[in-house]
């Protein structure tokens, strides 16, 4: 059997590193954040957050984007910075048309 954990909607809050760490406690096969990381004009501290829990996991990490991480919402630097941190986000959304480069 395959395990998979999906959350969404954290920001980087004290409770979201701690989200975080209990997704962890999973030992998952795979990771999946559903959207709505940062809530912020720029992704990176969100990013660093994430980065720390789960970069060592990248190959079994995907995410996708919510209302909070797109120009359509907060700001197209925040869209760029999850893109730059995973960049199979800014192909994927481009392949379906959903956030025009």
């Amino acid at each position: 059997m395959t395990k998979l954990v999906f959350w969404a909607d954290n920001d980087v809050t004290s409770d979201a590193k701690k989200v975080n760490q209990a997704v962890l406690t999973e030992n998952a096969d795979f990771y999946y954040h559903v959207g709505d990381g940062p809530y912020s004009e720029q992704g990176t501290e969100w990013t660093d957050m994430m980065n720390e829990s789960f970069g060592d996991k990248k190959d079994k990490f995907d995410i996708s984007r919510g209302n909070h991480d797109c120009k359509a919402s907060e700001s197209e630097q925040t869209q760029k910075d999850i893109e730059e941190w995973h960049p199979a986000v800014k192909s994927t959304a481009a392949k379906k048309g959903v956030f025009p480069p």
